[in-house]
């Protein structure tokens, strides 16, 4: 260190400077460092004081934030539902003023007003000023009407459906259909009643010869939903609604596009899964096989008959494509 009064290296241990005699001076500089050691300490208080407001002013800020968003939600929930708010104002009265005051004013402005709508519209339809709305209302209620029997009519035909009873023995010739059990040969005026499927007007008036038969189509709202053929065993020509339907087929493509299921012998439908299997469990061996198969595709037609002349067809054959029912067919075509 140097010495306070000549200036010259002296060694920090000294009292006395060796060279000029004089004390060397060091309280000055100690004193010095205990202010300097004062004012950090002053310091570090002071900035821990302004850490603490600026959470206090924080946490002051995040509960204001808190409270503004009760006020919104409870304020909506108070105009829609007014009996809510007058709770909501009772009990946070005390505690949360502001909560409670906007309560209050959202239920009573939400009652009034739905006590005015209200008031103008029994005044306006006592009146007659709402006789458009009237309209509405009554064909609201001419809907809910065929709405409330219709679906009384789709439980009627699942009762009948279910006392409905399909031979599982294909040489009855039954189906069924809407709970009505069919039995083949039948007439035009059976089949039609039971299925609600019918011919196109220019095939009713048509005429058969006696001792024929054709194929016809039967439709419902315009679209094809069954293959039959009919057939005249009289002495003269009759009218194809008077011939006698003895054939009957329906296909998956016919109920993809809505036709009414029909019930085969055996409960099968046109569009259900079967395998073989199930097949020969419900009817025991075919009369005859063909199968068909070709990129992907696989047809089986399993056929079951009776004795066959030149004068009748007895059979009932079951297409089956890729394990779906594709077409059901039930014949009883006889001659006299």
């Amino acid at each position: 260190m140097l010495c306070n009064w000549c200036g010259k290296q002296v060694d920090s241990n000294s009292k006395f400077c060796p060279n000029c005699g004089k004390e060397i001076l060091k309280e000055e500089k100690e004193v010095s460092s205990e202010n300097l050691k004062t004012e950090e300490k002053t310091a570090s208080q002071t900035s821990d004081n302004k850490v603490d407001e600026a959470v206090n002013e924080t946490k002051s800020s995040d509960n204001s934030v808190v409270v503004e968003k009760a006020n919104v939600g409870l304020a909506i929930l108070s105009f829609f539902i007014p009996l809510a708010g007058l709770i909501i104002f009772l009990v946070k009265k005390d505690d949360e003023p502001k909560t409670a005051k906007t309560s209050g004013i959202c239920a009573i402005v939400g009652f009034l007003l739905g006590f005015i709508l209200s008031f103008i519209m029994t005044f306006l339809v006592i009146n007659g000023g709402l006789r458009i709305s009237e309209k509405v209302i009554d064909k609201s209620l001419n809907v809910v009407d065929k709405a409330i029997d219709k679906s009384d009519d789709v439980i009627n035909d699942i009762e009948e459906n279910k006392n409905v009873d399909i031979s599982s023995s294909w040489s009855n010739y039954e189906f069924s259909v809407n709970g009505k059990l069919v039995k083949l040969p039948c007439t035009y005026k059976e089949l039609k009643e039971a299925t609600g499927f019918s011919m196109k007007t220019a095939q009713e008036n048509s005429s058969l010869s006696n001792n024929y038969y054709t194929l016809v189509n039967m439709y419902k709202n315009d679209k094809l939903a069954l293959y039959t053929e009919i057939l005249n065993d009289t002495d003269s020509d009759v009218k194809y609604t008077d011939a006698k339907i003895t054939k009957v087929g329906q296909s998956k493509y016919q109920v993809s596009t809505g036709a009414d299921k029909l019930t085969f012998p055996g409960n099968l439908k046109a569009g259900d899964e079967i395998t073989e299997d199930k097949i020969k469990e419900l009817f025991g061996e075919p009369t005859d096989v063909y199968n068909y198969e070709s990129d992907g595709y696989k047809s089986v037609t399993y056929t079951y008959n009776e004795d066959t002349t030149w004068t009748t067809t007895n059979f009932y054959e079951i297409k089956i494509v890729n394990g779906i029912i594709d077409e059901l067919t039930l014949d009883n075509r006889n001659y006299k």
